[in-house]
């Protein structure tokens, strides 16, 4: 089973690939979830890196690529995600 934190990210990522009307939902959709969770922020600072920005440059490339669909269509998970979520569980 997997955690409820991980669940929330997961989850999280799925709408906003529905939201933007993204044809496929993929790491990038994970990763910009993760950007919202502070301790991620935190070792991305620790790291010299800026969260915010990341989130940024992430948004404009998953707005601007990839292709989209229409309203009320569910994007196809990619092989990574299928992938993220075997290892999760």
């Amino acid at each position: 089973m997997i955690g409820k934190k991980t669940e929330n990210v997961i989850n999280r990522a799925i709408r906003y690939a529905v939201e933007l009307h993204d044809e496929y939902f993929t790491l990038e959709h994970v990763f910009w979830s993760l950007l919202k969770e502070a301790t991620i922020c935190d070792v991305i600072e620790q790291c010299g890196g800026d969260p915010e920005q990341l989130r940024l440059d992430l948004e404009e490339h998953l707005v601007k690529e990839g292709p989209k669909v229409n309203e009320g269509t569910h994007p196809v998970p990619t092989l990574g995600i299928q992938r993220l979520i075997q290892q999760a569980l």
